[in-house]
């Protein structure tokens, strides 16, 4: 998968910014397999996400500081973290498509890194723009997924149909900052044949 720079940059002469993208191109790779027999089974989940540099105009100050001077403004070149996700899932049919899971995910975060690509602000490192932004974390996450990827034997609706509702909650952390935050996902995929 690969997302390309599509988002609009936070802008740096604004002093109470609305949240932006970093405008950098990522790269992941992801995996999933299910090992079953009969009614129950176990989904393996494995990715990495490669997020690439990026150049552009920030105020550079250390995170959470509220009010930045217009003349921290300069070009930096900033680095995302990559993050590593790995989760195994156990899960019950209760009918051929349609199955109750409930497992753990683990995710790891490196730090993000800044470096100056334009004039240095004196006394202040750049990296500070990275600071407590790699940690580690599990997830708790639990739901329902309905998958009816060939249709029913014998029907004539072969329309793959893939949907699900899942919760997710983080249950341990450790390194920067990392939320203590519960989120619901809803999945609904529709395929079609190209030709």
């Amino acid at each position: 998968l690969v997302r390309l720079p599509t988002g609009s940059k936070v802008d740096a002469d604004v002093a109470f910014p609305a949240p932006g993208e970093e405008g950098q191109m990522d790269v992941q790779v992801q995996a999933v397999a299910d090992i079953g027999r009969g009614k129950l089974g176990l989904r393996v989940t494995g990715g990495y996400l490669l997020q690439l540099a990026s150049s552009g105009v920030r105020r550079v100050a250390a995170p959470g500081t509220l009010l930045v001077p217009v003349s921290s403004r300069t070009e930096v070149s900033f680095d995302p973290g990559d993050e590593l996700f790995i989760g195994i899932t156990p899960f019950i049919r209760l009918a051929r498509p349609l199955a109750l899971l409930m497992g753990l995910q683990y995710r790891h975060r490196s730090e993000d890194g800044a470096s100056y690509s334009g004039a240095a602000i004196p006394g202040v490192d750049a990296a500070i723009l990275g600071a407590g932004t790699g940690y580690s974390a599990v997830l708790l996450s639990a739901g329902v997924n309905y998958s009816e990827i060939g249709g029913r034997a014998g029907s004539q609706a072969r329309t793959p149909v893939d949907a699900g509702w899942f919760w997710d909650t983080v249950i341990t952390g450790s390194g920067g900052r990392v939320t203590k935050a519960s989120t619901v996902r809803m999945l609904v995929r529709l395929y079609a044949k190209l030709w």
